[in-house]
């Protein structure tokens, strides 16, 4: 059977919240609790992302915010953030004109997920022909199709009615939760509680265009503004590829690779692995909170937030002086001589295709 990364196939998110948000003051409340910006979203179909935040600036849960009248905002949510998002946001609705109605058991929501890597193990670049291929299939009124708001290589997500079918295009398969999960997994994207109580820019809802640094004030903001205009990030989470320590023909290929996109052609070998691996079905599996060290030391470089489970591949936060090149060293490329603390695995973080460039000295977004 061809690999998960190599497939293009629709899930349907049974592990995500839909929760509506309606009444005169509905976008004021977003617009004062989100760390993204209300006034992108203008038209039924529009949507944000962009995540909640503590009066400490830690993230409390992320969300996408899709327009469904002028009124009237649907906010999808992973179900494992669901009560302290609840709570958060009943806290500071006060006296808004404002209805929060549950839509999980009216509606269905589902989203795509393209291959991205091709049988050559060249990079697949986004398509924007699925949106139009969905709206042509799926005509009606009461079906909302719309970008995944985060940037062009996550897909196409859909609301429908929960006793409706969504018609898919032709060569999509029928996916689960679980290919939703390796599919963002090795694309490098972290949601739900693998970013709560984590520092909003440290979990990329910048590079995700969840973070607006040009709206007013908003719970939270304080910490984020901050880190912006005068502090440095020092970390950020990655997907980091990891190679049984067995395995030494793949570790040999992959040992010195650099910190470079996804998509790059130095990297096939990378995409070979992670297209054709099978997760960790044949021996030992890598843990949340599993410490990676760079091989022989005992100091740790970074943390394991979430595990593949039919991919080899790890969501880890990773400090950026280990992958990015700094001026102490004349500017040489680091290399990629991780492992995990017991080491069972050999890592090799990898950039996202996605990732904007960043400022190599403050790991922050280039605006």
């Amino acid at each position: 059977m061809t690999s998960l990364l190599r497939r293009s196939g629709v899930a349907r998110l049974a592990n995500r919240r839909l929760t509506q948000l309606q009444g005169a003051d509905a976008a004021r409340f977003i617009q004062a609790v989100l760390t993204n910006d209300m006034k992108l979203v203008t038209r039924r179909g529009d949507a944000i992302y962009g995540g909640f935040l503590s009066t400490k600036g830690r993230v409390v849960g992320d969300c996408n915010v899709l327009q469904l009248a002028d009124d009237a905002f649907l906010l999808d949510y992973d179900e494992e953030v669901a009560e302290p998002l609840m709570k958060h946001w009943k806290r500071y609705k006060l006296r808004m004109k404002l209805k929060i109605e549950d839509k999980t058991d009216a509606l269905s929501l589902y989203a795509t997920l393209p291959a991205v890597v091709d049988e050559a193990d060249a990079a697949l670049p986004p398509s924007a022909k699925a949106l139009d291929e969905l709206q042509t299939l799926n005509p009606g009124d009461d079906t909302v199709l719309y970008a995944d708001p985060r940037g062009d290589h996550f897909g196409v997500r859909a609301i429908v009615p929960a006793d409706a079918t969504l018609n898919v295009p032709e060569g999509f398969e029928t996916m689960d939760t679980t290919a939703y999960l390796d599919h963002r997994i090795a694309l490098g994207v972290a949601e739900g509680k693998e970013l709560v109580d984590g520092i909003p820019l440290e979990c990329n809802l910048d590079l995700m265009q969840g973070v607006s640094f040009r709206k007013g004030c908003y719970v939270g903001q304080e910490l984020t503004a901050r880190t912006q205009f005068k502090g440095n990030i020092r970390k950020r989470l990655v997907p980091v590829a990891l190679i049984p320590s067995e395995q030494q023909d793949v570790v040999k290929t992959l040992l010195e690779l650099a910190f470079k996109p996804f998509h790059e052609p130095s990297h096939g070998a990378l995409r070979a692995y992670l297209a054709d691996s099978k997760g960790w079905k044949d021996g030992k599996a890598p843990e949340i909170g599993d410490k990676i060290v760079t091989t022989g030391e005992t100091k740790a470089v970074g943390k394991i937030f979430n595990v593949g489970k039919d991919v080899s591949s790890t969501l880890a936060m990773i400090r950026l002086g280990s992958l990015f090149p700094s001026e102490s060293d004349g500017e040489t490329v680091p290399i990629m001589k991780f492992s995990t603390q017991d080491g069972a695995f050999h890592a090799v973080p990898y950039q996202p295709s996605w990732w904007p460039q960043l400022d190599l000295k403050t790991g922050k977004m280039l605006l």
